[in-house]
């Protein structure tokens, strides 16, 4: 005792003089706090979505997948600096993902090559990307491409057919769905093969009694459109009006006596809108508001007169972007929508020049591109490679601001304005508007700091901010009401580190690692024992939401066939001449940084073979370990760190076995010391981030193996894969180390996010014959999509080549 005594008396004036400033300082314990300042935005929550891009549109197995991706804000398409990683998933048909990744973004964006199995079976695939924060707006598709991946030797899912007999051929009415009669529809015409696949479509719709009522054409989007007045007790049907013959399945709504329709028409400086009504639902004032995902730029009220409300609204007063015209009842239920999309968004009068015929191989070749002469910087892509069959990039735009980026909008214009009409909104983003229903909308300010602690507006997960993060919640077994306030530990073996995260009043928890590489298995822990009808629950770190997938056959035409052969017929051949190996990512460092624990410098260390031997921890503690104690309470054994100043009770120590949380202490107290290296103790209040313990004990074992104890069974065992980094921002072919050997990669160049609108490239062609094809494409500093191509052909030495 008397060894503990002194020892004690050595800091009993630092303990009272500390304990006094803390208990001035953090009288309460603090609530998670949020790395970010104060980021506020109108509407409901700022949304996010991701450009992603692959540099071709068919693969084989075993080749590599070039992927650039930018994070931007969904409304305006600038980029998103709110979240730091990103998640991509390789999913096949059935859902099943083949890769899944995360990677670490530089400056909101990245550029990876993934490398696809060998043994994938043909058939279309998707590339998805999202964000932590992005799954919080599950019910807007997260941003994909669909890709066909083509195994020669495997043709089980392979059609090959360049016209498709058998079509189907749908009427989308906007807002509700349903087609109103009497009144004017615009609707939207989707026309597809059997398996989802668009076709192209030249068509009419009929009455029953074959009478004509519109005409329309489709494209190679399968987006058509069509106005008519719908009779009551009508019935419709789509026939083709193309030489030959094809079977066309026709999918209509039925035509209602009442109900809504909206109609816009280009004014002089201005949008009128026309609502109308049949039915029994007319009259009363209507309230239009024109709004996108999380902002609203117009609102006006006005009566219906005759089952009419005429609208008028300047150009000026609607953003550069995708916009829906909403027009609800006196209780915000909604009567009929439009989308808007403003005329000069999309441009493809860009120009490519290229100085000298490419030639044959080994060619240089300087190229010159003009996209926009606007002078403000914009973000594009550049890729010189093989040309395919069909050039998925001429068919569709990755997104436009004011709708998610899902690689779904058309590029041509009158399929674009076909698909505007076939889409709105989900319900929920204009009801967000509205705090009252009856009243006028609001421009709501929304603090990230208050989310994390209100938890409100269905926030679940955080934006990753700082790097990765973790997420999960704890609940009751029984009644599965939420555990709040219960701090949470996350630790490894073997490293120097210990985070906490505090339950929300919703029961979940958020870890963040900044900085973090190495790929150790963490630990995730209580810091004292819970209560037996706990629950904790780790959320997955990939979303388990099922996706809108692709058709699962894949059908190819006969010059797709040849393609498709002639890049396995490349890709056998390289591999023979390349003797340069590929590039390697190096390997991630995982050693750690600083040897010392968290917590810094204890107060006192015990170390125990300086003592006498006794027979277990317990007597060690009583016996030699200043300012710590044992005890019983409810039939169980605790430790305790006291002080001369009493802690206040709603705190607790935090007692660690070599830096990991023990949570019961029976067994370790019945433990040989010479088990145990070393013990550090902090007998003062400790402060951990925004968490308060009385006081800290860390056991250390002398082998580093929780001297033989299992982990608590509470704890679990997570093996995180951490962020990758972005590749290099250009992309040449690989050299040969003798010029002798041909070099046939069929991709020349590659230069993602390049910031200005104009300039020159330089490139080298090589020996993969065939016809090329340069593109630069990307948004403009105003938000502007614009795209230019060029096409050009490489030729042998040889005559026919």
């Amino acid at each position: 005792m008397k060894i503990k005594e002194l020892l004690i008396s050595m800091n009993t004036n630092r303990i009272i003089i500390r304990l006094t400033l803390l208990l001035i300082l953090f009288p309460v314990k603090s609530a998670v706090s949020f790395s970010q300042e104060t980021a506020v935005t109108k509407g409901p929550l700022t949304m996010e979505t991701v450009i992603l891009r692959t540099d071709r549109s068919i693969y084989l197995p075993g080749e590599e997948i070039l992927l650039t991706a930018e994070i931007v804000e969904a409304d305006n398409y600038r980029v998103s600096f709110l979240s730091r990683v990103l998640r991509v998933e390789i999913l096949d048909n059935s859902g099943t993902a083949i890769t899944r990744e995360k990677y670490e973004l530089s400056g909101g964006r990245i550029v990876r090559s993934v490398k696809l199995p060998l043994n994938l079976p043909s058939g279309w695939y998707q590339v998805r990307a999202y964000t932590n924060w992005m799954r919080n707006f599950r019910r807007i598709s997260y941003p994909s491409v669909n890709l066909r991946i083509i195994d020669p030797a495997d043709p089980g899912n392979i059609i090959v057919a360049d016209r498709p007999d058998t079509l189907l051929v749908s009427l989308l009415a906007p807002g509700r769905g349903q087609l109103v009669a009497g009144l004017k529809n615009s609707c939207a015409v989707r026309v597809t093969d059997i398996y989802g696949n668009p076709q192209p479509l030249r068509g009419a719709l009929l009455k029953a009694n074959n009478d004509t009522v519109s005409y329309f054409t489709s494209g190679m989007t399968g987006w058509g459109s069509v106005k008519f007045n719908p009779a009551p007790g009508t019935t419709y049907r789509f026939v083709s009006l193309e030489p030959e013959a094809r079977v066309v399945i026709s999918k209509l709504p039925l035509v209602e006596a009442s109900g809504s329709t909206l109609n816009l028409e280009h004014g002089q400086g201005s949008i009128n809108v026309q609502f109308s009504q049949k039915g029994d639902a007319t009259g009363g004032r209507a309230r239009l508001i024109v709004h996108s995902l999380y902002n609203w730029y117009w609102y006006i009220t006005g009566e219906i007169k005759g089952g009419e409300a005429i609208f008028t609204v300047p150009y000026s007063s609607l953003p550069s972007a995708i916009v829906q015209f909403t027009v609800l009842d006196e209780r915000a239920n909604i009567l009929a929508t439009s989308l808007f999309a403003p005329q000069g968004l999309v441009s493809q009068e860009g120009e490519i020049t290229i100085d000298v015929p490419p030639g044959e191989p080994g060619t240089m070749v300087t190229a010159g591109y003009s996209v926009d002469n606007g002078g403000s910087e914009g973000n594009y892509n550049l890729v010189i490679r093989k040309k395919e069959p069909v050039e998925t990039w001429s068919l569709y735009i990755p997104g436009l601001p004011g709708w998610p980026a899902v690689n779904s909008i058309p590029l041509n214009a009158d399929e674009r304005n076909a698909w505007l009409a076939g889409n709105s909104y989900e319900g929920s983003v204009v009801s967000s508007f509205f705090g009252d229903p009856a009243g006028e909308p609001v421009e709501r300010q929304v603090s990230f700091s208050e989310l994390t602690s209100s938890r409100e507006n269905g926030v679940d997960f955080l934006p990753e901010t700082r790097g990765l993060s973790i997420n999960g919640m704890i609940r009751e077994k029984g009644t599965g009401n939420p555990v709040r306030g219960e701090i949470i530990s996350l630790t490894a073996f073997s490293d120097n580190f210990l985070y906490t995260s505090t339950t929300f009043g919703s029961g979940r928890f958020h870890f963040t690692l900044p900085g973090r590489r190495n790929e150790d298995e963490l630990i995730l822990s209580y810091t004292s024992a819970p209560m037996d009808d706990w629950e904790l629950t780790l959320f997955p770190d990939f979303d388990s939401l099922d996706a809108t997938l692709p058709p699962r056959q894949v059908s190819v035409t006969m010059a797709e066939l040849e393609y498709i052969r002639g890049i396995s017929v490349d890709i056998q051949l390289d591999a023979i001449y390349d003797t340069t190996g590929r590039d390697t990512i190096a390997p991630i460092d995982t050693t750690a940084t600083n040897s010392r624990m968290f917590y810094g410098y204890p107060d006192n260390v015990v170390l125990v073979d300086e003592f006498i031997r006794l027979p277990n921890m317990r007597e060690v503690i009583f016996e030699v370990v200043p300012s710590v104690i044992t005890r019983k309470e409810d039939n169980r054994w605790i430790i305790k760190v006291t002080n001369q100043q009493p802690f206040p009770a709603i705190y607790h120590p935090l007692i660690l076995l070599d830096g990991i949380p023990l949570l019961e202490f029976d067994q370790f107290l019945d433990l040989p010391p010479e088990r145990i290296k070393k013990i550090e103790i902090i007998n003062s209040l400790y402060i951990h981030g925004n968490v308060i313990f009385a006081g800290l004990v860390n056991f250390v074992s002398l082998n580093g193996d929780l001297a033989g104890l299992s982990l608590p069974a509470e704890s679990q065992i997570i093996s995180m894969q951490m962020p990758l980094r972005s590749g290099n921002i250009e992309v040449d072919p690989v050299t040969r180390e003798s010029p002798n050997l041909p070099l046939l990669s069929g991709k020349l160049k590659v230069l993602p996010f390049i910031r200005e609108g104009m300039g020159s490239v330089s490139f080298s062609t090589t020996s993969n014959l065939g016809d090329y094809i340069m593109i630069i494409n990307g948004f403009t500093g105003s938000q502007k999509w614009v795209s230019a191509t060029r096409s050009f052909e490489i030729k042998g030495t040889y005559p026919g080549k």
